[in-house]
């Protein structure tokens, strides 16, 4: 017999397939099994003694064998394919189905299929669209379309993937766990359909819809039938051609004022030779049999199929048509679901770069992640310098696995001795070069000898080795919301900072297009300025704005918060963030207000530059309320150390600091005291003296 294949469209959740008759157990995020029948693989695997029903790509699995099982911490795409098409009959769905990072992705564990609005195509008449890589036949309107004046291109972009390529089968019980998203006019679908229309197009050859409902909140009749969030529709869709109806309609599910969108349910359909079963959490049950082959005294087309047919066919990948027997698979959903979802309003926030998605976006996308599981050099690149970022800190920066790396899901930024790496006698006669790395590792910054210097007994070559990474390539943004969830560093004159710069330059070079200070920290644990901690027990957030370097107003921008007595900020990890609007920013740790800046009326004002400075050229008078900070950041996590102005003279310490800020020999004084302060940063266990980042997240705003 032959027999048609049936494919998974997948919308909105975790997904697994066994055989059936076996409960899963804990698996990888991602599994399939050697043994599995992939497309593309020729082996039979029969070598067991218990043979399942199960069929999978037209090859035999023995029963309990696990499938599949995919828990979505990346798109995978051997076995997700994108369909990409302007969809036709027989739905003449309002949106296109497009390969976009920003209406299919994935975070947390969570596939997010999200539609979002194709801008700029209005009813002008102008518009075309041309969709790379389209799935659909060319000659069937489904891969271009020209808008004229009584039909506008489909306004809305979503997605669709599928299982299509990889994984089919025929038979079996599906169990799905989802939240159905809110909408008006917007309907998830969680529905099987025929690998090759065999029997006919479209419906003619079935579809298996698991669980569909609509988003709309109050869509009813006169009878006040709720045909929105309020009904759960499933069922078999199947369409004789030579009749030309519906001969199984649909019945809405209405379960006690159940509100689909409100919560997650489990949606679950069991086929068998004889019939299909809707259930969801396990109740309601609705059935669907095998139609009529005869109908209105006419012979339908599935009069030529099986007892259930059209839902008696199986076709398969990489294979030819065969005969074989029936066979059951199990699918399951784990773990939970996404939901789908229409921009409620669209966000302000603007982003760049190759880790950027693309835009507009959604007020409360995620649109940057890094839980550093890896080290990422494509999203991260290093800053190779000597030159001190004007701070004269005495480490240089460079891009090597002792400074810089990821353990147990966190970025570890460790300092280490220059004298560990070239011998004591280096730093007072030897040459440091920055500039004989690989291409990617050039010095990134000459300014103050930053990529060549010479050590002498009184100027030493920069003691400490460390690390500065930052998205400039990758990923800068305007507006949004930050997290970064890290553990600071422990020891005497370590200095860690989470901050933005601008990615250009737009109003003049440092402070002139500002600087956004995330927060900065000392690593002394009994470091005391006027009675308060201003080491381990202190954090703050502050934005750097002037019109040159000598004219900063970061006094109106800066605010400090403390811990409570006992407990630093380099005990535990703590999330740091910044709120980044057109009209403030805010800083906060924990959830907790450090401080918010509110130009009144602009930044120039707020900076009282002209009372302090009279005569300055205001650099942002073409610029909005917030210029300098109307432009796009990109993020720097580093750990310096000293530096001649970050550590007050004043301030007391156990071991009192051991150079000035106006001193030219600052660095040298520093290191000539190591034995005070190196025994403080317990560099024998790797951790201590390192600024520790679990994550960093940007979301629109």
């Amino acid at each position: 017999m032959n027999n048609i294949c049936w494919c998974l469209l997948i919308s909105t959740y975790n997904i697994a397939l066994s055989a059936q008759y076996k409960e899963l157990g804990d698996l990888p995020n991602f599994y399939i099994p050697t043994d599995a029948p992939l497309a593309g693989r020729n082996e039979n695997i029969l070598n067991c003694q218990d043979i399942s029903e199960t069929t999978v790509n037209g090859k035999h699995v023995c029963r309990g064998q696990i499938i599949l099982k995919d828990n979505f911490n990346f798109i995978n795409t051997d076995i997700w394919k994108y369909d990409v098409r302007i969809p036709t009959e027989p739905d003449y769905e309002f949106v296109t189905y497009v390969k976009l990072n920003q209406t299919a992705y994935v975070n947390d564990g969570i596939l997010h299929l999200k539609p979002t609005l194709l801008k700029n195509v209005g009813e002008n008449g102008k518009g075309n669209l041309h969709l790379e890589g389209c799935t659909a036949s060319i000659h069937g309107g489904e891969c271009s379309r020209n808008s004229m004046s009584f039909q506008v291109l489909p306004p809305v972009l979503a997605a669709r993937i599928r299982t299509r390529e990889s994984i089919s089968f025929r038979y079996g019980e599906v169990k799905i766990r989802a939240k159905m998203p809110k909408g008006d006019w917007i309907y998830p679908i969680i529905w099987l359909e025929p690998k090759d229309s065999e029997y006919g197009l479209w419906y003619i050859s079935g579809r298996i819809i698991i669980a569909f409902s609509r988003g709309n909140e109050k869509l009813g009749n006169n009878q006040s039938l709720n045909y929105g969030q309020m009904a759960l529709y499933r069922g078999c869709m199947y369409w004789p051609d030579n009749l030309g109806i519906f001969t199984q309609p649909f019945i809405p599910y209405i379960h006690r004022g159940t509100v689909w969108s409100d919560d997650f349910h489990t949606y679950s359909m069991k086929w068998t030779p004889d019939e299909l079963t809707f259930k969801v959490d396990g109740k309601g049950k609705s059935s669907c049999r095998p139609p009529n082959k005869v109908l209105y005294g006419r012979e339908t087309i599935w009069s030529k199929g099986g007892n259930i047919a059209p839902f008696d066919k199986e076709d398969f990948i990489c294979y030819r048509k065969t005969t074989m027997i029936t066979w059951v698979l199990t699918v399951y959903c784990l773990l939970g679901t996404a939901l789908c979802k229409i921009c409620v309003r669209e966000s302000v926030t603007v982003a760049s770069g190759t880790r950027a998605p693309q835009g507009p976006y959604c007020s409360g996308d995620l649109i940057f992640a890094d839980e550093f599981d890896v080290l990422d050099f494509k999203t991260w690149q290093h800053e190779i310098t000597a030159a001190g970022g004007g701070n004269w800190e005495f480490n240089y920066y460079h891009n090597n696995r002792s400074n810089s790396y990821t353990v147990d899901g966190s970025l570890w930024i460790r300092p280490t001795l220059t004298s560990d790496t070239y011998g004591e006698a280096f730093l007072t006669s030897g040459t440091l070069n920055l500039n004989n790395g690989a291409p990617a590792d050039q010095c990134t910054n000459a300014l103050f000898y930053g990529c060549e210097r010479t050590g002498t007994p009184n100027n030493v070559i920069n003691p400490i080795q460390s690390a500065r990474l930052r998205t400039v390539n990758s990923f800068s943004f305007k507006y949004g919301t930050v997290h970064v969830r890290a553990k600071m560093p422990t020891g005497d004159w370590l200095w860690p900072a989470i901050w933005m710069l601008p990615r250009d330059n737009a109003y003049g070079t440092w402070p002139a297009s500002g600087e956004i200070d995330i927060t900065e920290n000392r690593g002394n644990t009994q470091l005391y300025e006027n009675g308060v901690n201003i080491g381990v027990e202190q954090t703050g957030g502050t934005l750097h704005f002037g019109p040159h370097a000598d004219l900063n107003g970061y006094e109106n921008a800066h605010y400090l918060k403390n811990s409570p007595s006992g407990q630093g900020y380099n005990l535990d990890y703590h999330v740091y963030k910044v709120i980044w609007t057109p009209d403030s920013i805010t800083f906060l740790v924990d959830d907790e207000l450090i401080g918010t800046v509110t130009p009144n009326t602009n930044f120039w004002d707020l900076g009282q530059f002209e009372t302090r400075e009279p005569g300055t050229e205001n650099p942002w008078r073409y610029g909005t309320k917030m210029a300098p900070f109307d432009q796009e950041f990109y993020i720097i996590l580093n750990l310096a150390v000293g530096g001649t102005n970050f550590f007050p003279d004043g301030a007391t310490n156990p071991n009192a600091k051991p150079w000035l800020n106006k001193s030219p020999t600052a660095a040298t004084d520093f290191w000539n005291a190591r034995s005070n302060w190196l025994p403080t940063w317990n560099l024998s266990d790797n951790t201590t003296a390192s600024l520790a980042v679990d994550y960093v997240r940007v979301w629109a705003l």
